[in-house]
């Protein structure tokens, strides 16, 4: 897909993790990541995310950290497995990090973004929260979206931009394929 020059483009925060996060499970996604933002920034393109985008990538980096230890490996692994598969166990075996424990991950991620002049939060426009919120609901209702998703949505449609990066494709890409906003899928 060409996007053109000095477009505002949206990122999920699967793609923020992807990109940033010093721990990561699958090196070949940040790779891919890192160079898709080289190429914006070289297309003149601004990267935009949300606080709600840094609410999930935070979250995403300590995921990303694995578990802090495996009380049980037989539940581990179970979990391991139904995780291909969308599901999880209450108590997956695992003791994960706090974010305490990931801070200082989570501090450098944050800064590798923000000290980027071509890199914006985005929230809803001024004087749009109220439409922000309805709108949200009626993407949930339309788009068949889970609020965090719908919220999304909506910052990229009264802001008025076109394009979002993400790998969430088979939910969230596919639910608003219809949306308008074009898919960049990394």
């Amino acid at each position: 897909m060409t996007i053109p020059t000095n477009t505002i483009v949206y990122c999920d925060a699967n793609f923020l993790v992807a990109y940033g996060a010093r721990q990561t499970k699958q090196p070949e996604i940040q790779k891919r990541a890192q160079i898709l933002f080289a190429q914006l920034l070289g297309n003149g393109c601004t990267i935009a995310a949300s606080c709600l985008s840094f609410d999930e990538a935070w979250n995403g980096v300590r995921m990303e950290a694995g578990p802090k230890k495996i009380k049980s490996k037989t539940r581990f692994l179970l979990n391991t497995i139904l995780n291909r598969f969308g599901l999880r166990l209450i108590n997956s075996g695992g003791i994960e990090f706090s974010y305490h424990d990931v801070l200082s991950d989570i501090k450098n991620f944050t800064k590798s973004l923000l000290v980027s002049p071509k890199f914006m939060i985005m929230q809803f426009p001024v004087s749009q929260e109220k439409t922000g919120i309805n709108k949200s609901l009626d993407n949930m209702d339309s788009f068949k979206l889970k609020p965090r998703d719908a919220f999304h949505l909506s910052i990229i449609q009264l802001s008025n931009i076109g394009y979002i990066i993400t790998r969430d494709n088979n939910d969230f890409g596919n639910r608003i394929k219809d949306s308008g906003i074009n898919i960049i899928p990394f």
